[in-house]
């Protein structure tokens, strides 16, 4: 009898050591949920907050696929991991900067804000990969600056948020749309000189321009006449030391056409003062 009351005492000792380990883990347990639940989390309670469009709450960014103001589709979301954050609490990233400030990237943002002349947006642009002979329905980005018509903004300060890009004044640039829209199909108009762009085929069916911002300018401007941000434009351009014997070459060739008309004559003085 007392030999199976030791054995009986000797099973109950490990259950015994058990129970309190297990006490000890419980306790424990319970002293760490207090303090976790004392101290706030540092991201709230939605967890790690993701890059988000347009400031969405986290969940909301494109890159969770969701639409933000429909912007999904332009939104390269490997640039928003990991892309830092200004001191005004945008991000670093021009391109996802842009989708903050925005609510999307897009080659159409990139021109909407060219004809805005929004410099700010348009520099981010520059800064996250567009340039301006990024071609939006044929025609050089930068073009679409410089319509001859009521646009807000300063044209020379849009002009040297390009150069502060590395964008030169003689660059050459294409356009097979924005002229000949804004002149009712008229330009461009026939050009056959020595000086001449290569590519140029203006004067013929669906014909291209192809030339340096100032040309460009100074022919459209042949159609209605120079207005008074055109001719601060070519001020600045031939400051800079835009070439003038195109646009000069280009007057003269077409002074049958264009003679006695005054936006000719002051485009034909302008130019002629330039290329001597």
């Amino acid at each position: 009898m007392a030999e199976r009351s030791r054995d009986k005492q000797r099973r109950h000792i490990p259950n015994r050591g058990e129970a309190i380990i297990a006490a000890l883990i419980t306790g424990a347990a319970v002293i760490i949920a207090a303090i976790i639940g004392v101290i706030p989390s540092p991201f709230g309670s939605g967890g790690p907050p993701a890059v988000t469009a347009n400031r969405a709450h986290n969940g909301d960014s494109a890159c969770n696929n969701a639409t933000i103001s429909g912007s999904h589709n332009s939104i390269d979301c490997a640039l928003e991991v990991g892309s830092g954050a200004s001191g005004a609490g945008l991000s670093s990233n021009p391109r996802v900067r842009i989708v903050e400030l925005k609510g999307s990237w897009s080659e159409q943002g990139f021109v909407d804000a060219i004809v805005e002349r929004d410099t700010s947006i348009v520099a981010l642009y520059l800064r996250s990969g567009m340039n301006a002979t990024t071609l939006h329905d044929g025609a050089s980005a930068i073009l679409w600056g410089f319509q001859g018509v009521p646009q807000n903004g300063d044209p020379v300060a849009l002009v040297k948020t390009f150069q502060a890009d590395g964008f030169k004044v003689d660059d050459e640039l294409q356009d097979s749309y924005l002229m000949d829209k804004l002149t009712e199909g008229f330009l461009p108009l026939h050009f056959e000189t020595s000086l001449a762009p290569r590519g140029y085929t203006g004067g013929y069916w669906s014909g291209k321009f192809v030339g340096s911002l100032l040309f460009w300018i100074v022919q459209r401007a042949t159609w209605a006449g120079p207005t008074a941000q055109d001719i601060r434009v070519i001020e600045y351009l031939i400051s800079q030391g835009a070439d003038c014997k195109v646009p000069l070459s280009f007057l003269e060739f077409n002074s049958d056409a264009l003679a006695g008309t005054s936006p000719y004559k002051k485009l034909l003085s302008m130019m002629q003062s330039c290329a001597t």
